[in-house]
């Protein structure tokens, strides 16, 4: 399985090595996408495998976060694999089984659009039905004013836009969590947790070690 994380060059430097290195230890193919690399960055790594780099005229919090959506399906279409997109500042604790369905994504209980979903993590098989549904989501996210949420509200309007079209896995907190239980699958560290909880920060020295 191949897992996808997109970050600016500042969030590549504080979040990467964890990421990189849990990917490896469970069996996972990463790729980390740098939006307008620094040139340091850009000369030592121009050569990876595991690294590709966006180019673009925006520079906002909103369009870093929702990059990896608009990168999907050109990843799926050059290595034609499944690809498990998720944050830069999370870890795998261990392997996921690869999805058989469609897409996977993790639900949760709110009225509120923007917070029908979790996008921390979200599943694209390697089928047509969910390479369109990559090609949806980015479509529908561009289509939103340029804030916070918009990736999720733009991969929840395409869900409801295709959901009789596909299968999709349901992930749980089991598979991203954000309470840092010893029995999940990945952890992630969700707002400030990054650089206050205990529990991750310790975990994630180790992996950079």
């Amino acid at each position: 399985m191949r897992v996808l994380a997109s970050c600016d060059s500042k969030y590549f430097r504080e979040h990467h090595k964890a990421f990189y290195v849990s990917a490896l230890s469970c069996g996972y193919t990463p790729l980390i996408d740098i939006i307008n690399p620094d040139r340091d960055l850009y000369d030592k790594y121009k050569d990876s495998e595991d690294v590709r780099f966006t180019f673009s005229d925006k520079n906002n919090a909103t369009f870093y976060a929702s990059n990896r959506f608009f990168i999907a399906r050109e990843v799926l279409e050059k290595h034609r694999e499944g690809i498990l997109v998720t944050d830069i500042d999370c870890f795998f604790n261990k392997k996921l089984e690869t999805p058989e369905q469609d897409i996977g994504l993790f639900f949760r209980s709110d009225s509120r659009i923007y917070a029908k979903l979790a996008v921390g993590i979200v599943w694209y098989g390697y089928t047509e039905k969910s390479l369109s549904f990559a090609s949806v989501a980015a479509d529908f996210i561009q289509k939103e004013p340029e804030r916070w949420f918009a990736d999720q509200i733009g991969v929840y309007k395409a869900y409801e836009s295709m959901q009789k079209e596909l299968s999709v896995f349901r992930f749980t907190n089991l598979h991203m969590d954000w309470e840092f239980t010893k029995d999940s699958y990945m952890w992630t560290g969700k707002g400030p947790r990054k650089y206050k909880n205990s529990t991750y920060l310790d975990r994630k020295r180790t992996l950079e070690k």
